[in-house]
Parts: C-alpha cells; structure tokens; sequence
C-alpha cells in the first residue's frame, strides 16, 4: 500500500484513512468542526482514532506525546510488542547518530 493513497481525498473510509474527508468526520466526535484549527495535539488524536478504526497498515500503531516530549522508552516499549516493527531501531539510530536540537 502506497502511504500517499491513505491521504488522497478520492479515497473513502480505509482507503484513504488519514484523507481530509475522513480527518473532518472524526474530528467532529472531538468536538472540532470544519474550517476549526487543530492543534499539535488535537490532530494527534485524530490520526490515532482514525488509525484504529481503519487499520490501514498492519503493525502500525500511532503514540502521542501530549507535552511534546518524545519518550523513547515508550516507542521501545510500543515498538517490541511487535516484533517485525522497525521503526524503534530506524529512530535509535538515527538519535544516536544525529544529534538532536
């Protein structure tokens, strides 16, 4: 599955799981109406619920920081629940090598 067709807006439900369509609906469970600003935050939660409900790619899960603080252990600890995600190691390692700012 190509992650540009989970944005694309001539997709429907999962499909296009993160389309605008699809961000607009859920946002209304949240209280957040279109044409209203979503915050770091907010948009979070819509792309995590939206993610649970669709499942549009398997092993993924979606982790959100509410103060923005990432916290690697929680991504390590996400991350080894299932054991053919990559993307801790992809991070460690380019934490490890970059540093951050």
């Amino acid at each position: 599955m190509k992650v540009l067709a989970l944005i694309n807006d001539d997709n429907d439900g999962a499909d296009g799981a993160f389309s605008i369509q699809n961000v607009a609906r859920m946002s209304v469970v949240f209280n957040k109406y279109p044409c209203e600003w979503h915050g770091n935050r907010s948009i979070s939660v819509v792309f995590n619920a939206l993610n649970k409900l669709y499942k549009p790619i398997n092993n993924f899960e979606t982790c959100i920081f509410g103060d923005g603080t990432i916290i690697f252990d929680k991504i390590e600890k996400a991350a080894r629940r299932r054991p053919r995600v990559w993307l801790f190691d992809a991070l460690n390692k380019l934490v490890r090598e970059e540093p951050l700012r």
